[in-house]
């Protein structure tokens, strides 16, 4: 199929939206058996507010291109024109039968997949017994790498006392001599440093409160952060095995090694960060067992 296609199915005053898989010769066969039916259509959404306006967004939000319904639904055909929806509504009458015949079978295993994604979000989300806002972490952290680029860089411009200025006469930039400390570029830079040093110590605090074990073993607010990013939280990182934690940032690189047929990478970008310069192939998994161990201390032990 060319376009993205899908059927609607009046059901106890909802709307249900199915998406068709295949479209070819479908009014020859016969959709009455359910595992026959579910090798054509998947069932997208449901609608409960059925106005007409409600259903079109519906639509439009699904990217429904040619839309196969009854007739009851001929009044749709214009306001669906006009937003690039085609209405067809003479061939799929055996689809139509299979989804009637079915409906029960189709809506509770999309109401059970549903639940299982809201359990598999919320323990990904939750530690034992608590909620971990570890995420503050993160943000933390990107500021603090942010500001430490800009001071670096006022820092440069600061190198024998000079500065640049926009003249506005000529709308290019100048240089100037900084005369005492009193310049704005100076008052901004000292800021800069004040507030540096308040979000580290805001991330030292955060951190030895949700991940003191793991702080320990690689010895730096900013790469437990990065972990924790790159994980998709702390409970996520935690139920990682070391040798999935071992190649954090380089997933690219080991699919890319798995493709070619070429040599994997030994550690990720946070391990790498993390070990010293020399021995990194050596020591990386070392680094990596110990940080898995001391994440699950973190998160999975007893804090009364």
């Amino acid at each position: 199929m060319s376009k993205n296609q899908f059927l609607l199915f009046d059901h106890l005053n909802k709307l249900e939206l199915f998406k068709l898989k295949s479209f070819e010769m479908l009014e020859t066969k016969s959709f009455s058996d359910y595992m026959a039916l579910l090798e054509v259509v998947t069932h997208i959404s449901t609608l409960e507010n059925i106005e007409i306006e409600r259903v079109v967004d519906w639509l439009k939000f699904n990217k429904v291109e040619e839309l196969h319904c009854d007739k009851s639904y001929e009044a749709y055909r214009t306001i669906c024109k006009e937003n690039k929806i085609e209405i067809i509504t003479d061939k799929t009458n055996n689809i139509m039968r299979g989804v009637r015949q079915n409906i029960q079978k189709i809506l509770k295993k999309s109401d059970e997949k549903a639940s299982i994604l809201k359990y598999a979000y919320d323990f990904s989300r939750k530690a034992v017994g608590e909620l971990r806002n570890d995420m503050y972490s993160v943000h933390l952290a990107y500021e603090i790498q942010t500001i430490e680029r800009e001071i670096e860089s006022i820092e440069q411009l600061l190198i024998g006392k000079e500065d640049f200025i926009l003249n506005e006469e000529t709308n290019k930039f100048e240089r100037i001599e900084i005369k005492d400390s009193s310049d704005l570029t100076v008052k901004i830079l000292n800021e800069k440093r004040i507030l540096y040093n308040e979000l580290k110590e805001k991330l030292n605090e955060k951190i030895n409160q949700i991940a003191p074990e793991l702080r320990k073993v690689i010895g730096n607010d900013i790469l437990v952060s990065k972990m924790i990013h790159k994980a998709g939280g702390l409970t996520n990182l935690a139920i990682l095995p070391s040798s999935t934690l071992q190649l954090l940032g380089a997933e690219k690189s080991l699919f890319r090694a798995l493709k070619f047929k070429k040599p994997t990478p030994k550690y990720g970008t946070v391990i790498y960060e993390a070990l010293s310069k020399s021995d990194k192939k050596l020591n990386s998994r070392q680094l990596a067992n110990a940080a898995a161990i001391a994440v699950k201390i973190d998160v999975f032990s007893n804090k009364d």
